[in-house]
């Protein structure tokens, strides 16, 4: 299956070849790090909206 027919796949893939983790730890370290942004994004808009 082509990434483009998966965006999580090819997001995963990216996180992996960045980060490089080798444990449960460092996988969930790294999805914290990428996410992070997107979430404060989010909350600083919602917080904008009252």
């Amino acid at each position: 299956m082509p990434s483009q027919d998966n965006p999580g796949k090819e997001i995963a893939d990216l996180i992996f070849k960045h980060f490089k983790p080798t444990s449960a730890q460092e996988v969930q370290d790294a999805i914290k790090a990428v996410f992070a942004p997107v979430f404060e994004s989010i909350l600083n808009a919602e917080m904008s909206e009252h």
